[in-house]
């Protein structure tokens, strides 16, 4: 065989492996896209702004936590109980506007009830006398969704009435309002999870309890089960972990002394890798977490070790981001995706 040949049948065996990985890479299923990431911080309802200077900490916390999520392309929304929209009115430089500068989002906290019970008093004028409220600060198109609220007899109509488009955060809370026999089977029981045992133990557990439900916002006409609806009226935002210190141990096992540590970060990167193995593509997907306000700074002389377990995590999820694996959103960018996808 002269030198030829051989040069033939080389040229010949490349080019015939291109053609194969050609044609493989084309049958290749299209790549998954990304699970929608948010996070959100509440400002919450039992918050004292008796004087200009406790309004302006807050808001040098809220800016330190803000910058920390933009230095990270990370994104959080910032949701105003009626205290912080009332100071907020009355001293300016909010930092809810300093927020959407940033990119990230805003919204609502209905934290309408310091009770772990229903509120039968709990009205749509509740929902709309707090919306007007933080529409006037950042104007009503960017103030969309509300954490909580499901207290009232029924969250989705009052929600809906009162101006919002969806609502976030839901723990176990929200099956009081639900007929027992509508609710989820406690495997502990084999039996639908009563109003006792979600008072006394499951109150603040995320809701749905099975995670690969969870991760599925859903349109919901009524209070009647936790099922998608057709012809909903407002978008129940689920994916909740949970409480960013809480997430390993579980709420109701170290509130209220949950302490912030690598374990609760690891809970946050083995849902993500879990939801990604089973999500529907065709579905809209999103997992979150609360960020509270006191994150980095409670206690004081410990802020510096959670600031490098909280820039550890961003840096991560930044990487995950790169790597197509999340997306960060905010509440409102996974309502608008959803709304569009309908």
């Amino acid at each position: 065989m002269n030198k030829l040949t051989i040069s033939i049948i080389i040229i010949l065996v490349v080019a015939a492996g291109i053609g194969i990985y050609f044609i493989w890479q084309n049958s290749q299923p299209p790549a998954s896209k990304p699970l929608n990431f948010a996070a959100y911080l509440h400002l919450e309802a039992e918050s004292k702004f008796s004087n200009q200077k406790a309004y302006n900490q807050t808001n040098t916390q809220l800016k330190e936590i803000i910058d920390l999520f933009s230095k990270y392309d990370a994104k959080i929304t910032i949701e105003s109980s009626m205290p912080y929209a009332e100071a907020a009115g009355k001293w300016g430089e909010d930092m809810l506007n300093y927020a959407l500068d940033k990119g990230m989002g805003v919204g609502a906290h209905c934290d309408f009830s310091t009770t772990n019970t229903p509120n039968p008093t709990v009205t749509s004028e509740d929902f709309e006398n707090l919306k007007e409220k933080v529409d006037a600060i950042v104007g009503a198109s960017d103030n969309i969704g509300c954490s909580g609220g499901f207290g009232a007899e029924n969250w989705v109509q009052a929600a809906h009435d009162g101006g919002f488009s969806y609502l976030d955060a839901p723990v176990m809370n929200v099956y009081l309002r639900i007929p027992e026999e509508n609710r989820p089977i406690n495997p502990e029981t084999s039996k639908p999870y009563t109003d006792e045992e979600i008072g006394e133990v499951y109150y603040h557990d995320p809701a749905p309890p099975d995670i690969r439900d969870r991760i599925y916002p859903r349109m919901l006409k009524d209070v009647q089960d936790l099922e998608e609806d057709g012809d909903g009226i407002l978008l129940l935002m689920t994916g909740g972990l949970g409480e960013i210190s809480s997430l390993y141990e579980g709420r109701k096992n170290c509130f209220p002394n949950c302490k912030l540590t690598e374990d609760d970060i690891n809970y946050i990167f083995e849902n993500i890798d879990n939801a990604n193995s089973f999500k529907n593509n065709s579905r809209v997907s999103v997992l979150d977490t609360h960020f509270p306000l006191h994150t980095l700074s409670t206690p004081p002389e410990n802020k510096q070790e959670k600031l490098k377990i909280v820039e550890g995590w961003l840096a991560k999820m930044q990487q995950y981001q790169n790597e197509g694996r999340i997306k960060w959103r905010t509440m409102k960018e996974v309502y608008e995706e959803y709304t569009s996808n309908r």
